[in-house]
């Protein structure tokens, strides 16, 4: 009976063992490095693995190895957030071969703690983190919002990396089509009044001879130009005359000259 009754006060007391608590043997400090801005390559979207030696300690967090880097976020902001050059929004970094990349988002629910965990008995743990990076707006496109995509520059308009707006074609230039970084210069035979819109060609009687024009020159007394599109006004012919630019010289057997509206009598 007495037997019995220890049994009883024995599984009483082990019910009262508490298993919330971490096992602080699975615990790891972490040490948070901030990545400087300045040593990260945008166009190959990542830092040579060196650049550990330029960067500042924003502190430690004491943390289980099984915590997902998603959720360890909370815990670096809650002890290390009120350091003065903390960033507000921050990217993990992680060494592959010789260089560090940005871990994507849904890595971060796959990724935990002890992937980050050296071979050192003293398990201290490095993550890195640098501050968000902001993209230079691509050519032919403008970005106006931080917090948008990019936006393609409309016709009419030309944009180079990295601007807010579009930029005007100057004058005889055009674009007729979106996201582009440079306009056409108007050709000759052509005019482009309109920035967004085709080339014109020279109608009948009109004609151009250089790029860039945003009307043609009428011809002449004397010339004609009896189609569209012409550079140059030609010049009416011996054995003809030329009484309209916008038409064809007209037949006139007595006229020996060039140049001639009227027909001589003989």
């Amino acid at each position: 009976m007495s037997s019995q009754v220890e049994n009883q006060r024995s599984i009483s007391r082990t019910d009262l063992i508490s298993i919330d608590r971490p096992d602080t043997s699975q615990l790891v400090d972490l040490h948070i490095y901030i990545i400087p801005k300045n040593v990260w390559k945008n166009r190959q979207n990542l830092a040579e693995n060196e650049v550990i030696k330029q960067a500042v300690s924003a502190g430690f967090v004491h943390v289980p190895e099984s915590l997902t880097i998603n959720v360890l976020r909370q815990y670096i902001i809650d002890i290390c957030g009120e350091e003065k050059n903390f960033p507000k929004e921050f990217s993990y970094l992680r060494s592959v071969g010789r260089c560090l990349t940005k871990v994507k988002p849904h890595q971060e629910e796959e990724l935990k703690v002890k992937n980050y965990r050296p071979p050192m008995v003293c398990r201290l743990l490095n993550i890195l983190i640098n501050p968000i990076l902001c993209d230079l707006c691509p050519i032919g496109s403008y970005c106006d919002k931080a917090d948008e995509p990019p936006k393609p520059c409309p016709a009419g308009f030309f944009c180079l990396e990295g601007q807010t707006t579009g930029t005007p074609c100057p004058t005889g230039y055009q674009i007729t089509l979106t996201g582009k970084s440079y306009c056409r210069i108007c050709a000759p035979g052509h005019y482009c009044p309109n920035p967004d819109g085709n080339p014109i060609l020279c109608q009948p009687g009109y004609a151009n001879d250089k790029h860039g024009r945003v009307e043609c020159d009428l011809c002449p007394s004397g010339t004609f130009a009896d189609v569209a599109g012409l550079a140059y006004c030609i010049t009416c012919p011996p054995g003809y005359i030329c009484t309209n630019s916008r038409t064809a010289p007209l037949p006139c057997p007595s006229n020996k000259a060039r140049g001639q509206t009227v027909c001589p009598t003989e």
